[in-house]
């Protein structure tokens, strides 16, 4: 199939020529692309944070190790979109309903000194049902037996919102950096160590190394050692990240300074491009079945159909999800199958309906002609070669004109002429041609 591509008309289009700007050059049209704005804080600063880096684009570099489970989604448009003037809500899964009241019940129950029960009681939404609730009762009872960073250190903070200067950019100003740690806590057997703790609902196991590249525990370390500096007048001695897979377990790891550094210095190009960004165009992705904003994004309009988006989502995930997804993808490409049948059947009918005039689908030429079969006269062939051709019965039962030809070079000529006339061409109905066309064979 091909894509249907809007015609309308761009408003950087000129009288000297159609706009070329990027979103008219990547093979689709946006009519009134959005204008990408980075949020301010109550001063007039720009302020980012780790939702907003990967909502444009960031990739952690742990989402393409084989344990991690999240899913890259950045895109410049729909970060434009989702942090404009009228910002569009993102509508949550379940899996990120659930990790929501995890979230919120674990801060509620450090705060509060209360178990699980009660936190839900306190926190649950309307948007999930009784099985949902007996999976976080069991998270969080695993959560608690099992021991993690909230039991085994001393707490300082949950849910700690946490703001810090990532550098001064020549046009714009300070730009802000702002987290919120999930939880926050000190060694008291170990001065000086400070333990940031990144729950995480859906996640599997992970190993250390593919940790190594996460853009959101190296940033609430860095972002830690800001804070611990302007309360104490001096960084932490050391600071430990902790990966808490709720269902599973905690992984731990400690970033190098010079690690640290590579990240603020990233981050800083980052919003450096984000501040001048003047075309937030799209990026597919395995996010966009899921954009709040897809409908009106132009690439995906542009896409044939919702097979390559099915093929995307296969990428990257948990077994279960991975499943899903398979099913999932598996239905799409059943329907477009169907619509592919159902339209090329009401194609083959207006050419039926108009045998004299091609007609042209895409880079083909399809036209009506005769239909012909090839008939053998499978006694005059025996007849004719048995005995003294052992293969006879076999060459009259598969044959065609073109290999009767050939057993007829090797007779002589009055016998070849009566084989070659055992096989006729004949007339059978009509039939729908498709011939390969060039632009100027296009009519």
């Amino acid at each position: 199939m091909t894509a249907t591509v809007t015609t309308a008309l761009c408003d950087a289009d000129t009288a000297h020529g159609p706009c070329r700007r990027p979103h008219h050059r990547d093979g689709y049209h946006d009519a009134k692309p959005p204008v990408l704005r980075v949020p301010r804080d109550s001063e007039g600063r720009p302020r980012v944070s780790i939702s907003q880096l990967r909502r444009y684009g960031a990739v952690d570099l742990a989402t393409g190790g084989e344990d991690h489970t999240e899913v890259v989604r950045g895109c410049p448009r729909a970060y434009a979109l989702s942090y404009g003037d009228a910002p569009v809500s993102e509508f949550p899964s379940r899996a990120a309903n659930l990790g929501i009241v995890l979230h919120k019940a674990i801060a509620y129950m450090e705060d509060h000194a209360v178990g699980p029960e009660t936190a839900l009681g306190r926190v649950w939404p309307a948007t999930l049902g009784p099985l949902d609730y007996g999976e976080a009762i069991r998270i969080l009872d695993g959560y608690l037996s099992r021991g993690g960073p909230m039991t085994l250190y001393a707490t300082l903070g949950s849910e700690v919102d946490i703001t810090a200067q990532l550098f001064v950019d020549d046009d714009h100003g300070p730009v802000m950096f702002r987290g919120i740690v999930d939880h926050l806590a000190v060694d008291t057997e170990e001065r000086g160590v400070v333990h940031v703790t990144d729950l995480k609902s859906a996640a599997r196991p992970i190993s250390p190394a593919s940790l190594r590249g996460d853009v959101q525990l190296m940033g609430y370390t860095w972002l830690v050692r800001q804070w611990w500096k302007a309360q104490h007048g001096h960084h932490p001695r050391r600071v430990i990240a902790h990966f808490d897979a709720l269902r599973y377990g905690d992984t731990a790891i400690e970033y190098t300074a010079i690690e640290l550094d590579i990240w603020r210095e990233w981050a800083s190009a980052m919003v450096r491009t984000m501040l001048r960004d003047e075309d937030p165009g799209p990026i597919l992705n395995d996010g966009c079945t899921w954009c709040p904003v897809k409908w009106s994004c132009p690439a995906w309009n542009a896409l044939p159909g919702e097979a390559a988006s099915a093929a995307a989502r296969l990428a990257g995930a948990t077994p279960a999800q991975l499943g899903e997804r398979y099913q999932a993808a598996h239905r799409v490409l059943g329907l477009l199958d169907k619509q592919v049948k159902a339209r090329k059947e009401a194609l083959e009918a207006e050419v039926k309906a108009h045998p004299l005039t091609p007609l042209v689908v895409g880079d083909q030429e399809w036209v009506m002609e005769s239909g012909t079969q090839t008939v053998a006269n499978v006694v005059g062939i025996v007849d004719l070669l048995w005995p003294d051709e052992p293969a006879a019965l076999e060459l009259a039962l598969t044959a065609t004109k073109a290999s009767v030809e050939r057993a007829a070079n090797s007779l002589d000529l009055d016998l070849g002429s009566q084989l070659v006339g055992c096989v006729n061409t004949v007339k059978r109905g009509e039939r729908i041609a498709k011939r390969k066309v060039t632009s100027k064979g296009r009519r």
